[in-house]
């Protein structure tokens, strides 16, 4: 029951998001905007136009990680959810050597909606609508291409 709240609460957001700009000054709609926009929106603005490092047109990304230097700094461009494989060489080229050992304990389960996250991401089924809106931008195309969705559409 509390999946299904939960799921529901996510796609009445991604609708919010997808509705046209609310000038009523509506704070909740507003603020859901920001956070379910697409990635590559956020990467455009704050890593290609700000920083300079233009990582949606590297040759690279199907490597675990790829680092860009320029003369705004440097920056380690690496999937989320494969850090904890490529740790120690992502972590050795921030440090500029690597660690001799990582040690990684998961305690998202003893969180307190840790069951309740779990049960979503074993059930969860997007709409037709919201696995185009994340799976066919150009943000999944570039940097997980060859790779399998994490869910399937209804």
């Amino acid at each position: 029951m509390e999946t299904e709240k939960l799921i529901g609460v996510f796609e009445d957001c991604f609708h919010l998001l997808r509705s046209p700009p609310n000038s009523s000054g509506d704070y909740r709609t507003e603020f859901i905007r920001v956070l379910f926009r697409h990635p590559e929106q956020w990467i455009r603005r704050e890593i290609i136009e700000y920083h300079g490092f233009d990582v949606l047109r590297s040759s690279d990304l199907d490597r675990p990680y790829v680092t860009f230097e320029n003369k705004n700094g440097r920056l380690i461009f690496y999937r989320y959810e494969d850090f904890r494989e490529n740790a120690l060489g992502i972590l050795g080229e921030a440090l500029g050597r690597k660690p001799r050992r990582l040690v990684s304990k998961n305690i998202g389960k003893k969180k307190m909606y840790g069951p309740l996250y779990g049960a979503f991401r074993g059930t969860y089924c997007p709409s037709q609508e919201i696995w185009d809106y994340y799976y066919r931008s150009e943000y999944f195309e570039r940097l997980y291409s060859g790779r399998a969705p994490r869910y399937a559409p209804r």
